[in-house]
């Protein structure tokens, strides 16, 4: 079962008293285009290539063809598997993995809207509150429709199908990968965090739990689930259960200004105000020069709300960022209740 899904439920049950029911339908490891329906992901330019793709594919699917490839590959295992075996795998290396039977593409889960049609439509009609979501690693690499297009399509299809503009709550990617020690970092990984940000202001009733403080270098799947778990319960009891006096969120953007050689920005979600996790000085903070450069940054809390951030590289700031990295290792601007500052 989920265990990000029982912390969540558990939360809850807890604060509201009540017994909380939590249908769990996921797949490990697969593009959010999948969980979409096929009629949705047609009705936008950019998702209706895949279908058109997917569609032609299984229209020339040949189950003949398919299976001799599978045989050869199967046969090309087994040869991998015997030499595997024959060094003792003294080199601490994993047995090869065996090739799957082939599928049809309309059938293959992953692709378009199948998992869509298995495991999402056959729950349509099921009275529910809300929906919490953990996914995103497998659309970590920039395609050509942004995250922030995908989710919400898929958002909007599920509560079209419901008739019920219901709560949507999702975690946003934790921090994963080497951790990165110079400005100007590109990797793709923080702009999907940044793009399920966005979902924030141009999907209603939506809410993220930021996690870059419990991840993991080399695990994609970090141990803890009970905080990420705890934080989407934040969002339900504060919108959804009329529980006012929660703090739902760790610290959320609301826009900058620039001020000579300084950019302050200022946060929502502070609960009685910002701090540093650790106590340290804040950290994880970028300014970009008017040649497009980054630039380690001091960054200094100023009032309840709002952090100024300067540079003594840079005269004439033009953007700043903050966490942008895949594994942001010291980035600790926190909110009175301890939630982390997500990337912005």
């Amino acid at each position: 079962y989920s265990a990000v899904a029982y912390y969540f439920a558990r939360k809850l049950h807890k604060d509201l008293g009540v017994p909380v029911g939590v249908i769990k339908t996921a797949w490990g490891g697969k593009p959010v285009e999948t969980f979409t329906s096929r009629e949705a992901l047609s009705s936008i330019p950019e998702t209706k290539e895949m279908v058109t793709r997917l569609l032609e594919a299984d229209r020339t699917f040949d189950p003949q063809k398919a299976n001799q490839q599978y045989e050869k590959r199967l046969e090309s295992w087994n040869k991998a598997v015997k030499s595997w075996r024959e060094k003792g795998n003294t080199a601490g290396k994993r047995a090869p993995r065996r090739p799957g039977k082939p599928k049809r593409p309309l059938l293959t889960e992953g692709q378009p809207g199948v998992l869509y049609n298995a495991m999402i439509h056959p729950f349509v009609g099921y009275t529910m509150k809300g929906a919490i979501w953990y996914q995103g690693e497998a659309n970590a690499r920039e395609g050509k429709v942004p995250y922030d297009i995908t989710l919400p399509l898929m958002i909007n299809d599920w509560r079209s199908r419901w008739g019920i503009n219901f709560s949507f709550l999702y975690v946003q990617l934790a921090n994963f990968k080497t951790v990165r020690t110079n400005p100007g970092d590109n990797d793709p990984w923080p702009l999907l965090q940044n793009r399920m940000r966005l979902v924030l202001d141009t999907t209603p009733k939506t809410g993220m739990a930021t996690i870059n403080d419990v991840g993991a270098a080399n695990d994609i799947h970090p141990k803890n689930k009970q905080d990420p778990g705890t934080r989407l319960a934040r969002w339900a009891l504060f919108h959804d259960y009329g529980k006012k006096d929660v703090v739902y969120s760790g610290p959320l953007y609301a826009g900058t200004m620039t001020e000579g050689n300084a950019i302050t920005a200022k946060f929502k979600s502070v609960g009685t105000g910002l701090k540093s996790r650790d106590g340290k000085a804040l950290a994880r903070f970028e300014i970009q020069d008017a040649n497009k450069e980054w630039h380690w940054a001091t960054a200094e809390i100023m009032g309840k709300d709002s952090v100024r951030i300067s540079s003594k590289s840079v005269s004439d700031p033009v953007a700043a960022r903050y966490a942008w990295a895949a594994n942001p290792e010291g980035a600790n601007l926190v909110n009175s209740e301890g939630l982390p500052k997500a990337v912005f």
